[in-house]
């Protein structure tokens, strides 16, 4: 990501991440996260800021996803692509 303070070549997609993101926390009891470094100033085209907020909100929903199959719905197919048939 290019709005941070250090950012590291060789690092995940965008898509790879929020793919990650995703499954990580529809598969494991995780209760909260924190999105640790966006740097405005290094951020001319918002595009770092804009996967953040993305980050949060994939792990959001995979969480509340989570919760529903536990209560008896039909459960998510973590195989299945992020955005597959879009």
């Amino acid at each position: 990501a290019p709005g941070t303070g250090t950012p590291e070549p060789g690092g995940l997609s965008a898509r790879g991440l929020l793919d990650s993101v995703r499954r990580i926390c529809y598969e494991l009891p995780v209760v909260g996260m924190d999105v640790v470094e966006v740097a405005p100033p290094y951020d001319q085209a918002g595009i770092t800021a804009a996967l953040g907020n993305r980050v949060v909100l994939e792990a959001l929903s995979a969480m509340a996803r989570r919760r529903r199959d536990a209560s008896g719905h039909p459960p998510w197919d973590p195989r299945q692509p992020l955005l597959d048939g879009r």
